[in-house]
């Protein structure tokens, strides 16, 4: 599943009709409610039930997930801590497959629980938090891979649970 920032969707869309026109076509959710439109003076996002959130104009860190309809696993990662370290649960189902920590500069993948077997490390994430969004990306999507790898999943699909 492609992530998007906040941030690209913002630089890469200059007005006001284009922003709306895709977010229409496309169907991008920020924190689980579906986008209808998102104002980059105001900072104000819009939803589908005609709520709204104001955004700080530096908070890129959320991430837009296209909802896509599949028969494919289904992968939930549920960020426990966003800091210090930043951490994460993954789920296939009701069941917890993973547990993902970031910490220290280390960032590692556990399955299927904190305290079992550490099948993916990478030292170049970020030390408390991710970097960046592009880094988030990579990293989660990386994890990810490695427990489906475990599973003997090939065809999956994964989505983020932000606190």
């Amino acid at each position: 599943m492609k992530l998007s920032s906040l941030y690209n969707i913002i630089k890469k869309y200059k007005n006001y009709a284009e922003k709306e026109k895709f977010f229409e076509e496309n169907g991008y959710y920020f924190r689980g409610n579906k986008m209808t439109s998102i104002d980059t003076i105001r900072h104000k996002i819009t939803f589908e039930d005609g709520s709204y959130h104001f955004y700080a104009p530096d908070d890129y860190h959320d991430v837009l997930l296209k909802e896509e309809e599949s028969s494919k696993p289904n992968f939930r990662l549920h960020q426990t801590c966003w800091a210090c370290p930043e951490q994460y649960d993954v789920f296939l189902g009701e069941k917890q497959v993973g547990y993902l920590r970031l910490r220290y500069g280390m960032f590692r993948c556990e399955y299927p629980d904190v305290g079992g077997e550490i099948i993916y490390t990478n030292t170049e994430c970020g030390d408390g938090t991710f970097d960046d969004d592009e880094t988030r990306e990579r990293c989660l999507e990386a994890a990810v891979a490695a427990i489906a790898k475990k599973l003997d999943i090939s065809d999956y699909t994964f989505t983020i649970d932000y606190l």
